[in-house]
């Protein structure tokens, strides 16, 4: 009882006088580290981001990948339309995500284009370029997504995807610092 009166009063923004009247803003205020952990609950689940891409059909990988965008999308729609104080950072990691996924996709449709591959063969998914792409993708979301896990004490809890970021972006560090 006492949080729907502590509820009702944080949406309270306004009274009118002098017979009555009152305004509250019915938009839910949305938790920063809420929302990141339903992200990563999300990208947890997409094995593209950290599977052996030898072990991937590409046209699985890409299904998956335009699911992952779309979800971004819809999400960034989300987050615009939410009163969260400064959304920056949230806001960034994941448009630069979702371009991530763009080159990705875009990279692949000119690969198949231009050698008039059948997406699904097994040439195809161990193509250097397939391999390459996939990395530069999960290179980018490792990164964002270990930035936004410090930024907003968010864990990872896919032992899987844990350990691959871990792994990577100890190698991102080693890289940067050659």
């Amino acid at each position: 009882m006492s949080k729907n009166i502590f509820d009702i009063m944080r949406k309270l923004n306004g009274i009118s006088t002098p017979i009555g009247g009152i305004s509250w803003d019915n938009i839910e205020r949305v938790d920063k580290s809420n929302f990141v952990n339903n992200l990563f609950i999300f990208l947890e689940d997409k094995r593209v981001l950290y599977y052996s891409g030898e072990y991937e059909y590409p046209i699985y990988c890409v299904q998956s990948i335009l699911h992952i965008r779309q979800f971004l999308t819809e999400q960034l729609i989300v987050l615009n339309n939410s009163n969260m104080k400064d959304p920056a950072t949230i806001e960034k990691s994941m448009r630069t995500m979702r371009t991530a996924c763009h080159d990705f996709l875009t990279s692949q449709q000119q690969f198949s284009q231009e050698n008039q591959v059948i997406r699904n063969t097994t040439d195809y998914g161990n193509s250097y370029r397939f391999i390459m792409d996939l990395i530069r993708l999960r290179i980018i979301f490792v990164n964002e997504m270990y930035t936004l896990s410090k930024h907003y004490d968010v864990n990872i809890k896919t032992e899987q995807l844990k350990k691959f970021m871990e792994d990577n972006y100890k190698a991102l560090n080693i890289l940067e610092q050659e």
